[in-house]
């Protein structure tokens, strides 16, 4: 019996080491991040108040006490003392053995497991060393040894997450400055700016796409958008001859954008608020802290500068005024109705904002109108954003990059246009504080008007959207949570978030059985 539950017990540590490093790395190693989502969300909630979590501590304190206390325990008593035990004893076994098969069920569907980064294979190689030396030592109570290595497994993570994160400022600290001298050997590169709460991959996206039309351009990848990624970006790109650095910037805390912003000097030319919402506001802490954050980008404006602003952000109307006091810049309010048409691979409406950002910098850069009409046909949205796909009638749109409150209300007014069902799969919004249940009652209450069908990938924040649901008589009559979505003829199906991109490969394989 011992090596069954032995041999069950080290897959299940091996899936809870991987689980663990999975939110680590998703949360950037970043303890603020991970506090967040243990306290505000459903999985990290789990992590501690889980049913299964919750028996195991009650049977690891009541295995302590009775080990520890057995001779102190009258005679009489004795005998239920052992049935207690025995009772303790099957309980333990049960466990392991359930999460075991669980565990090892699971493989079909896939663990989930961070990419193999070193600072993850270390972690998880080191830990895995320790839990197997842990119970090859067998230094206690066999139900008891196995329940203090459970216990132990997430606590050593997040010290060595937390002491790896002390040396890695040592290393970001080197980059950085490494690759301030890299920048400062190149005196005519211009850098192009882009911060703000939603926007700003597509907009960087677009604006590079355009500049290196006619120029040599260099961009940061994907959402490479903080001070190290930046750094390392810097130092491995080819910047000889290079006319443009088109960069992403993003923060949780004021003094972030200002640092990636110390990498350049003053080779900033042009900064790009695409706007400010709720997103990150568990990290922020209110609106004003966001502003204050993003206005960081402004303030690394070089002289001669342009910065410009989202005429539609309500939100970032402080900040222009903030901007418009200054002379050493120029101040410039961008809104869409210069975009009459947009290029044929963008089909949402929502993107002529991003696109109108993108053409005024590139003019401010020195791009000809002739140029950028000739460019335009060419630009191309980033991966898994608002990408359409037409399967059996069915149009599939991939948005699942990334989601915040702006661009589900957005892609959610996109699908308003289509014919046919229309299903909603989304991961509810993270991270957004105090704001959460507002922002959740009005994607509810906007997708009950619009759509036939909703998938929620996880139970967070459900409550909050049933509330907006509610609000609308006559509206939608599925709400679905964790499961797929309905198979469809003809129609729409939008997938928003990173957690629906598992949904949209399961329905694209249920589609073809």
């Amino acid at each position: 019996m011992y090596n069954l539950v032995f041999i069950v017990f080290l897959i299940r540590s091996a899936r809870t080491i991987l689980y663990h490093l999975f939110w680590w790395e998703r949360k950037e190693y970043r303890v603020d991040r991970m506090l967040v989502h243990l306290r505000e969300t459903r999985q990290g909630k789990r992590w501690l108040l889980s049913i299964l979590s919750i028996i195991k501590w009650i049977v690891l304190v009541g295995m302590i006490i009775l080990l520890e206390g057995q001779e102190q325990i009258p005679n009489e008593y004795e005998k239920s003392l052992v049935y207690v035990g025995i009772g303790f004893f099957a309980t333990t076994i049960g466990l392991y053995l359930f999460e075991g098969v669980r565990d090892v069920l699971a493989l079909r569907s896939g663990w989930k497991k961070p990419p193999p980064r070193i600072r993850v294979v270390v972690i998880g190689l080191f830990v895995g060393a320790i839990v197997l030396l842990l119970l090859l030592s067998r230094f206690y109570y066999f139900p008891v040894h196995f329940l203090l290595i459970d216990k132990f497994i997430g606590p050593l993570i997040a010290f060595l997450i937390i002491l790896s994160n002390r040396l890695f400022e040592i290393h970001k600290k080197r980059k950085i400055r490494l690759a301030r001298e890299k920048i400062a050997r190149y005196p005519n590169l211009v850098v192009v700016g882009i911060t703000g709460s939603y926007g700003k991959t597509t907009t960087k996206e677009l604006t590079a796409q355009l500049l290196a039309s006619a120029y040599k351009t260099v961009k940061t990848f994907a959402s490479q958008n903080s001070d190290i990624g930046i750094a390392e970006r810097v130092l491995k790109a080819n910047l000889t001859g290079a006319d443009f650095f088109v960069c992403e910037m993003a923060a949780y805390h004021p003094g972030e954008i200002a640092s990636s912003c110390s990498i350049f000097g003053n080779k900033i030319s042009v900064a790009i608020i695409t706007g400010i919402n709720e997103q990150h506001q568990s990290l922020f802490g209110s609106l004003d802290t966001t502003r204050r954050s993003k206005y960081e980008l402004i303030e690394a404006l070089g002289d001669g500068g342009v910065a410009l602003f989202n005429a539609a952000s309500d939100q970032s109307k402080q900040m222009i005024e903030w901007a418009k006091k200054q002379r050493r810049f120029t101040t410039r309010v961008i809104n869409t109705t210069s975009i009459k048409h947009l290029p044929a691979s963008i089909h949402a409406l929502h993107f002529k904002q991003n696109l109108a950002f993108a053409i005024a910098a590139v003019k401010a850069c020195g791009m000809s109108d002739t140029a950028i009409k000739k460019a335009l046909d060419t630009l191309q949205l980033p991966e898994k954003t608002m990408h359409e796909t037409v399967r059996r009638g069915v149009t599939i749109i991939d948005d699942t990059f990334n989601a915040n409150p702006d661009a589900v209300y957005a892609a959610l007014e996109h699908i308003k246009t289509f014919k046919g069902t229309k299903i909603l799969v989304l991961q509810p919004l993270i991270e957004l504080g105090s704001f959460a249940d507002s922002v959740h009652e009005k994607i509810g209450e906007l997708a009950t008007t619009i759509c036939d069908e909703v998938v929620l990938a996880n139970k967070n924040w459900y409550k909050a959207f049933m509330q907006g649901a509610a609000r609308v008589s006559g509206g939608l009559t599925k709400v679905k949570v964790g499961k797929p979505p309905s198979l469809i003829k003809r129609g729409v199906i939008l997938f928003e978030g990173k957690e629906a991109d598992v949904w949209m490969k399961g329905y694209e394989e249920r589609e073809e059985e």
